[in-house]
Parts: C-alpha cells; sequence; structure tokens
C-alpha cells in the first residue's frame, strides 16, 4: 500500500535558509555535522537537502513558522508540470515532518 508520504515530496526555495536564527542554525549544523556522513562526491543538492532534514528535525514551532512559508509539497507523480502546495504552519505539520521528512524531501 503507498501513503501518502511516498506520494507527495517536500521541497524548499533556498530563501530558507535566511529565515533561521543564527543560534538555531547552529544547533541545525552541529546535528548535521555529527550525523551524516558526506565527502567530496557528495552533490550540492545532497548535502542541502541532509542539512533541510536536519534543520527541520531540531527546530521548534516558533522557528518552524518563519521557515514554513519557505517550504512546499508536490507530487512526485507530475507529469509535465510541477504543482507545488505551501506547508500549513502549524503543530501537526512539523510533527509529521520530523516523522517523515527524510523520506519526502530525497528524490527516489
Amino acid at each position: 500500500m503507498i501513503t501518502t508520504h511516498e506520494k507527495i515530496g517536500v521541497g524548499y526555495f533556498d530563501t530558507v535558509f535566511a529565515k533561521i536564527e543564527i543560534e538555531t542554525m547552529a544547533d541545525a549544523l552541529k546535528s548535521f555535522a555529527l550525523n551524516y556522513d558526506l565527502d567530496e562526491n557528495s552533490s550540492q543538492g545532497e548535502v542541502l537537502n541532509y542539512f533541510v532534514s536536519t534543520l527541520i528535525k531540531t527546530i521548534d514551532l516558533k522557528n518552524f513558522k518563519l521557515i514554513a512559508p519557505q517550504l512546499f509539497t508536490y507530487s512526485k507523480t507530475y507529469q509535465e508540470t510541477v504543482e507545488v502546495y505551501p506547508i500549513k504552519e502549524s503543530k501537526e505539520e512539523l510533527i509529521y515532518l520530523e516523522k517523515y521528512i527524510d523520506q519526502l524531501i530525497y528524490e527516489d
């Protein structure tokens, strides 16, 4: 059975990084550095996706509300035109993303 998070992807605008307080960014960067094994062959997209994933997992609701307008969902089964939809600025959405962000943010 295919679940919603297997059919939907999450993307972000690069302006997401400008919306984060420096202390929050530092906490996420520390967690990112300690938990991901990247090397010189890792693509920029891969590095950024891992970092945004870490950011989502370490952020509080206040900061999530700051970055939510920079996040969007899209169908992984699109044909030609990708339609994107904003992420809701809610606690429920943050909890869902914390649980499924790794499956949602990476391309299959």
